[in-house]
């Protein structure tokens, strides 16, 4: 589904419709992305798409247009569309970007052509995108190096945990998040142990953990 494979609403590059000139060209500048979705107000209100392309173009002229002038509709679709029919829906609209919205008609994330079709075919080869890094590294027996945004189910399944967890959360993050009374800030390395694991937080940036070592433990048995 769009959900599935989108680029989550905290990792989109967002352009605010009050941004300055000298903003929106360092935000250009700096993501070297083609495409932002641009908003009013706040990250809900999504009010159309603008192209570094469009907007690079206009400094050329002495008297630009005005960046309302310069966005382009935005393509909103649910969370729930298949990315099958999606991809094809967006190549006969010739539509390069879509807004994905939540049940409640907010915004949940944005996603590409490319999103879909490496979801669809596998992904594509670009000299030009980074190398990614393994997100479960193993470190020794019963002992990983993790990233904090990996998929909990997956991680139980290789650390070998029972399924019969029933957690609300879907990332590491959110699961060692669920057991401490308040957010941490970034610098601060808590520690949780559930599920037969012990968690040891190395990274937390932006109030998201980055990365924590993960050391299978004995799930202790309830007493009779």
């Amino acid at each position: 589904t769009a959900e599935d494979c989108m680029v989550h609403r905290k990792d989109i590059t967002f352009i605010d419709v009050e941004d300055s000139a000298e903003e929106i060209l360092k935000t250009i500048q700096d993501s070297g992305l083609s495409r932002f979705p641009v908003y009013e107000e706040d990250m809900d209100n999504i009010v159309g798409i603008l192209t570094a392309r469009d907007y690079l173009l206009n400094t050329c002229f002495e008297r630009g247009k005005a960046l309302r002038e310069l966005i382009r509709p935005a393509y909103f679709v649910p969370e729930s569309v298949r990315a099958d029919k999606l991809f094809s829906e967006m190549q006969k609209r010739k539509q390069h970007m879509a807004i994905v919205l939540d049940e409640y008609g907010g915004t949940s994330g944005l996603i590409t052509l490319e999103d879909l079709l490496e979801e669809i075919v596998g992904n594509i080869y670009d000299e030009f995108d980074p190398q990614v890094e393994q997100e479960i590294i193993p470190l020794g027996e019963n002992r990983w190096r993790v990233s904090g945004s990996v998929e909990l189910d997956a991680l139980l399944e290789i650390v070998g945990v029972p399924e019969e967890t029933e957690e609300e959360c879907e990332t590491l993050g959110g699961l060692v998040f669920s057991r401490l009374a308040e957010i941490p800030s970034d610098g601060e390395k808590p520690v949780v142990e559930c599920l037969g694991m012990r968690v040891s937080v190395e990274e937390i940036r932006e109030r998201r953990v980055e990365w924590a070592i993960v050391e299978k433990i004995q799930m202790e048995k309830p007493t009779a």
